[in-house]
């Protein structure tokens, strides 16, 4: 037991490093841009490397999240949790460092690497955690893709306003909708034990509070647009954005 925790412990730091070397490289190679602009680049590499593996466990190789949580991890289970919490530990410590979250992310960075290391720790709930990791990070792209056309002065764009409504319509779907109706077969199967519960719980209402924020920043969005049709001749100022506020689109948003 002492040498599995040791192992499933050196394998989380090899994670973690490599993911720092990997933005240490790109700021060296990319060093024009902003170091936001590279640790993105790092969230996107993640976000679409742990959604591919996440979604084959899920679909290809099982068990099904909807009839069968709360089993042992696979061995791909295991491996794409410790990517995923190398990963966190590196965006929150990178957070944390730049001041750059509000309390809100820095919440969910955090339930998520509790989970996580329970998860890696204990070689349980692999299947519950790939479904969540599918949910949550097949959107993180576009979220990223978002914050790169802002940056670039290209948000006024019809490349930026499909992202924006793929963005929001996955999310609904997937995270909400979908999210909705696993938690409920979740909740009500014998297998899991009340810790996973919990945890699924807790990032399932965390979801719930990006989504308001999302909501309230399309319709802010799009009535000031309205508003701008009706008075062409207003001057409406650009609100200038740095990375506080993740999903409103207002700040920085890495991982939901």
């Amino acid at each position: 037991m002492a040498s599995m925790l040791g192992g499933d412990v050196l394998s989380t730091l090899i994670c973690f490093l490599g993911w720092l070397c990997l933005y240490f490289v790109l700021c060296v190679l990319n060093s024009k841009p902003s170091y936001e602009w590279n640790c993105r680049i790092v969230t996107v590499f993640h976000a679409t490397l742990v959604t591919a593996m996440s979604s084959w466990c899920c679909i290809i190789q099982g068990p099904w999240p909807f009839t069968d949580p709360g089993g042992p991890s696979t061995p791909l289970q295991q491996l794409t949790s410790t990517l995923a919490l190398g990963y966190f530990l590196f965006d929150f410590s990178w957070c944390l460092y730049f001041k750059t979250e509000g309390s809100v992310m820095l919440i969910h960075h955090l339930l998520s690497i509790i989970g996580l290391t329970v998860t890696v720790a204990r070689h349980l709930y692999g299947t519950e955690m790939a479904a969540t990791l599918v949910g949550s990070e097949i959107t993180n792209p576009m979220l990223q893709l978002r914050w790169f056309l802002r940056e670039s002065g290209m948000y006024n764009t019809l490349l930026a306003e499909i992202n924006d409504w793929l963005f929001m319509c996955l999310f609904g779907g997937l995270r909400i909708g979908v999210g909705s109706y696993l938690l409920y077969c979740y909740l009500n199967h014998p297998t899991p034990d009340i810790f996973g519960k919990i945890g699924g719980t807790c990032i399932y209402l965390i979801g719930w509070i990006f989504w308001v924020s999302i909501v309230q920043f399309a319709i802010k969005k799009y009535r000031k647009k309205q508003s701008e049709q009706n008075s062409p001749s207003v001057n409406y100022s650009k609100s200038k954005t740095n990375g506080s506020n993740v999903i409103t689109g207002e700040v920085k948003t890495k991982s939901e």
